[in-house]
C-alpha cells in the first residue's frame, strides 16, 4: 500500500505557508475612509456573492472600496483577469494593514502567505486574529496581464453565524478509471472522513463527470482550463477533479487550486482540486479508497483556506494557534523530514499534516473547524 506520498498543497504561483519567521507584521496603515458611494458588503442574515469591475490602471492595479458591516462573520475575495496571474497588491482597513505585496512579494507574512496565483483569492478569517473589523475596506488587486480589459472582483460574504451545508462534487475526468472501486465509494468515504473531523456542518458529496485528459500536467493552460471546466448550477459546489495521474509527477496525490482557491466562482482558474488515482493504488493494483478520500479531504482543506499544520522539515507551521506543531527534533531517522509516524502525538494525525500516514488522519483543531464552518460557500 502506498504511503508517505507527497501531498502537494498549492497551485503554481502561490507561496507555501508556514508559521515562524517571515517578515514582521505590517505597520499601522493610517486613517482610511470610504467614499460615500462605497457599497456595503452582502446582505444581513445570509451569505451573498457580488461582483465588482476591476479597472486596471497603468501600473496594473485596480482599487475597490467596500464597507464592512458590523455583522460580517466571514469574507472571501477572488480577483480574476482571464487566465493571467493576479494578486492582491494591498488590502487594508483603518489603521490596519492586512496584505501588502510591496513589502512582502514572496508571501511570507502570516497569516495569509499571499502572493500571485491564477484567480487569486483571500479568506477572512484564516486564523484567530484575521477577522475583518466594521468600517472601510480598501482592496487593491494587481494583474500580470495587459490590463486592456477590466477584471472582476468576486466578493463572497457571510453575515450570519457559522453553519449550513458544504457541497462537494467528485468530478471524474475523461477516461479516468478506478480499479477495484467506484467513484460513489470514494464519495461515501470522503463524507465519512469529513464527518469524523467533527465539523458542525452538513457535508454533501455528489459525483459528476467532464471531458478531459486523465493525465494533465500539474500546472499550465490545460490544467487551468480543466479547473474551470465544471460549472454546476449551484456555484457553491466545490469540484474535486478525479484524474488518473499527473504527467511527470506520478507520486503526487493531489493539488489544490490555492490556499484558499476561488471557491464559489465556477469557471475560475483556481476553482477546483485535482486528486490522482494511480498514486492511491495498492500493491494489488486496486484503489485504496480510505487514503484517496483522506487526500481529497486534505486538498479540500487547502482549497478552503487551511495550510499544512507542519511542513516537511519541521521548521514551519500554520498560522493557527491551537494546532499541534511537530518540530525538527522529532526527525528520529535523520532523513531531514518529519514523518506522520514520528509526529503521531504532535500533529501527525491532523488532516492537514504535510504527508500521509500508516494511520487515519482525521483530526482538526477547533479553529481549523471554525474556518471551514465559516466559509461563505457553506450555505
Amino acid at each position: 500500500m502506498l504511503r508517505h506520498a507527497l501531498r502537494a498543497s498549492i497551485a503554481l504561483g502561490l507561496a507555501c505557508g508556514g508559521g515562524g519567521g517571515g517578515p514582521e507584521p505590517l505597520p499601522d496603515a493610517g486613517p482610511l475612509a470610504c467614499p460615500t458611494e462605497a457599497p456595503t458588503i452582502g446582505s444581513a442574515g445570509t451569505t451573498s456573492s457580488e461582483t465588482f469591475p476591476l479597472t486596471w490602471g497603468p501600473d496594473g492595479v485596480a482599487a475597490v472600496d467596500l464597507v464592512v458591516p458590523d455583522d460580517l462573520t466571514a469574507l472571501a475575495l477572488v480577483a480574476e483577469d482571464g487566465t493571467d496571474y493576479t494578486a492582491f497588491w494591498s488590502v487594508r482597513q483603518d489603521n490596519r494593514g492586512l496584505v501588502d505585496l510591496d513589502t512582502d512579494p514572496d508571501g511570507l507574512r502570516a497569516p495569509f502567505y499571499h502572493t500571485w496565483n491564477y484567480s487569486s483569492s483571500l479568506a477572512f478569517p484564516t486564523n484567530e486574529t484575521s477577522a475583518l473589523e466594521p468600517g472601510c475596506l480598501r482592496v487593491e488587486a494587481l494583474t500580470d496581464g495587459s490590463g486592456a480589459a477590466p477584471g472582476v472582483l468576486h466578493v463572497l460574504s457571510r453575515r450570519r453565524a457559522a453553519g449550513g451545508t458544504l457541497r462537494v462534487d467528485l468530478v471524474l475526468v475523461g477516461a479516468t478509471e478506478l480499479p477495484g472501486a467506484t467513484l460513489d465509494q470514494v464519495a461515501a468515504e470522503l463524507a465519512t472522513v469529513l464527518d469524523a473531523t467533527g465539523l458542525a456542518i452538513t457535508v454533501e458529496v455528489a459525483t459528476a463527470a467532464v471531458d478531459g485528459d486523465p493525465f494533465p500536467p500539474s500546472d499550465g493552460a490545460e490544467t487551468l482550463a480543466l479547473r474551470g471546466s465544471y460549472r454546476p448550477a449551484d456555484p457553491s459546489r466545490i469540484p474535486i477533479y478525479v484524474i488518473q495521474g499527473f504527467t511527470g509527477e506520478l507520486d503526487t496525490l493531489g493539488i489544490a487550486g490555492g490556499i484558499p482557491g476561488a471557491n464559489g466562482v465556477p469557471g475560475a482558474a483556481s476553482a477546483g482540486v485535482l486528486v490522482a488515482v494511480d498514486p492511491h493504488l495498492t500493491e494489488g493494483g486496486e484503489v485504496d479508497v480510505l487514503v484517496m478520500a483522506e487526500t481529497a479531504a486534505h486538498e479540500l482543506g487547502h482549497q478552503l483556506g487551511l495550510f499544512h499544520t507542519t511542513e516537511a522539515e519541521g521548521t514551519e507551521h500554520d498560522p493557527i494557534g491551537d494546532t499541534a506543531e511537530c518540530d525538527a527534533s522529532r526527525d528520529d531517522d535523520g532523513d531531514g523530514d518529519v514523518s506522520a509516524e514520528e509526529c503521531a502525538e504532535t500533529g501527525g494525525r491532523n488532516l492537514m499534516f504535510w504527508v500521509s500516514a500508516e494511520f487515519p488522519q482525521r483530526e482538526l483543531s477547533a479553529w481549523q473547524r471554525r474556518i471551514l464552518e465559516l466559509g461563505p460557500v457553506v450555505r
